[in-house]
């Protein structure tokens, strides 16, 4: 199917081994980004420039395709160097000639998406496979800017454009190995990020956020003789210098476009003050919205063209009403309103509101369907350690240990990741089991280092219990406390709402 795109406004021309115990919420869970480099490598077209119509023809030499290959690999490594994403770089040459660039003023002729979506679609390319697109062509004509970026398709994709101009300047600034200058004295893929920032200021103001990357890299960076990779990567954790916002905060990375529109469900984070202009529009998978109390306005079209049925609202009917509604977001505002609810099941005055909100934002768990987190529901051992997985980074693991562990199993990486720090044993795995409380604090203990802790004194936790040291730090480090009379009640069966608490007390 044809792919369509929002036309909005463009950025300015580019300016030229182990993880923490626990993971923070930045680094838990790390989430898949699908990138694509489009490299178009002939362009036979007319473009205006000052008024004046010109015409550029020119295809790419096999060197020009192999440095923008290169360039590919090199922003590959540092995306997944930062911390934030599991980036995954695709790299296609596209045959198909350009013969149509969009106008950009006095600053030339560029390759927009209504130009380059429909050679893409011939080339077989589908986008809804990418969260972003870097398309890259030498047009052998001087334009104003090298790269133009902070666009989407309409399915959300990310777009942005880089014109490496020839084979003479593609070698001189785009290669490492031939570049002007001494070795290591420019950074490739320089411009490849800085324009998919761009495109990041747009996504977190789908969350209520901000920031300036040109006003970010330009008073608080410069100068700067590393071409921006330290500004870049300070933006990606969240931690940019100056006063013009302090980058990406982690909640944007968890939401990449291959999840926002397919998901069906969105819980928008305590820290979320607005909604953005066109934030979640288009998605049309979208029934159910959690929607915090911090937040206050809703901009244009944030929700426009949804399946919004319900909404639960952290606060009541009077502050409800009290949020700025932009025009075109009847589907949420005529959507079936749930006053005082963080989930379908969750009210905010319920004892577990707390901790059930810290670990959805955290990413540690997730709901059971239906806008349900399912609080009173007993939690099996594979869900725990589902939890603790994702608390303590998603990291990749090794062999499957376990005779009854299939790869497409929901709980196969946390199962096996569980083995491998010492939680579990054997080769069969009781995915269904229950969790108990003795379960729980020995789980936490051991990835605590099994430290040692003064006796706790319960009646009913035998000094030679295999969970007894746990059931002591536990108790010293306020994790847990008896269910009364002097009894820890190791033999009690966990539910969801519980073992969340669980988890705020030990790493919240």
């Amino acid at each position: 199917m044809k792919k369509k795109f929002i036309p909005l406004l463009l950025a300015l021309a580019m300016c030229l081994p182990l993880l923490p115990t626990p993971a923070s919420a930045a680094e838990a869970n790390l989430p898949d980004w699908y990138f694509l480099f489009a490299i178009f490598k002939n362009v036979d077209a007319d473009y205006m420039q000052d008024g004046i119509k010109k015409h550029t023809k020119y295809s790419m030499t096999q060197d020009e395709v192999d440095v923008c290959r290169d360039n590919a690999k090199e922003f590959e490594e540092y995306m997944n160097s930062v911390g934030v994403m599991r980036a995954h770089v695709e790299v296609v040459e596209i045959d198909e000639t350009i013969t149509k660039l969009a106008d950009y003023g006095t600053k030339g002729g560029w390759l927009s998406m209504a130009e380059d979506a429909p050679l893409l679609e011939k080339s077989n390319i589908d986008l809804d496979r990418y969260d972003h697109v870097t398309c890259i062509a030498s047009l052998n004509a001087s334009m104003g800017y090298l790269g133009l970026g902070g666009s989407s398709y309409e399915n959300g994709t990310g777009h942005s454009f880089i014109n490496i101009k020839n084979r003479e300047y593609c070698l001189n600034y785009f290669s490492a190995e031939t570049a002007i200058g001494a070795p290591g004295s420019i950074w490739p893929p320089a411009g490849h990020v800085h324009e998919f920032l761009h495109f990041m200021e747009r996504m977190t103001q789908k969350w209520g956020a901000e920031f300036g990357l040109h006003d970010v890299r330009i008073n608080h960076y410069s100068p700067d003789d590393d071409e921006g990779k330290e500004c870049y990567r300070d933006i990606m954790l969240n931690q940019a210098k100056g006063a013009a916002g302090t980058g990406v905060p982690p909640t944007v990375w968890q939401y990449p476009p291959h999840v926002l529109r397919t998901m069906t469900e969105l819980t928008l984070p305590s820290s979320a003050t607005s909604i953005g202009v066109w934030a979640f529009g288009h998605y049309t998978n979208l029934t159910r919205v959690f929607i915090p109390t911090s937040v206050k306005s809703i901009e244009y079209a944030a929700f426009w063209d949804t399946g919004i049925k319900d909404v639960y609202y952290a606060g009541t009917e009077a502050q409800w009403k009290a949020i700025q509604v932009g025009e075109y977001n009847e589907k949420l505002t005529r959507a079936n309103i749930h006053y005082n609810h963080l989930m379908a099941d969750v009210k905010t005055t319920d004892w577990f509101a707390k901790y059930v909100q810290w670990a959805m934002e955290e990413g540690i768990a997730a709901g059971t369907g239906g806008g349900k987190f399912s609080p009173a529901k007993n939690c099996t051992v594979a869900e725990i350690l589902t939890f603790l997985y994702k608390a303590y980074g998603a990291p990749e693991v090794g062999k499957n240990p376990y005779t009854n562990v299939k790869a497409g199993d929901w709980y196969a990486k946390p199962a096996i990741w569980a083995r491998e720090q010492g939680l579990m044993n054997g080769g069969s795995f009781n995915a269904n089991t229950p969790c108990t409380r003795a379960m729980v604090v020995e789980y936490l203990w051991k990835l605590a280092g099994s430290p040692s802790a003064k006796a706790a004194g319960f009646s009913d936790v035998p000094d030679g219990a295999d969970y007894a040291k746990a059931v002591d730090w536990a108790v010293e480090n306020g994790v847990t406390a008896g269910v009364g009379k002097a009894e820890f009640g190791p033999d009690v069966v966990c539910t969801r709402g519980q073992i969340v608490t669980f988890l705020y007390q030990a790493l919240g």
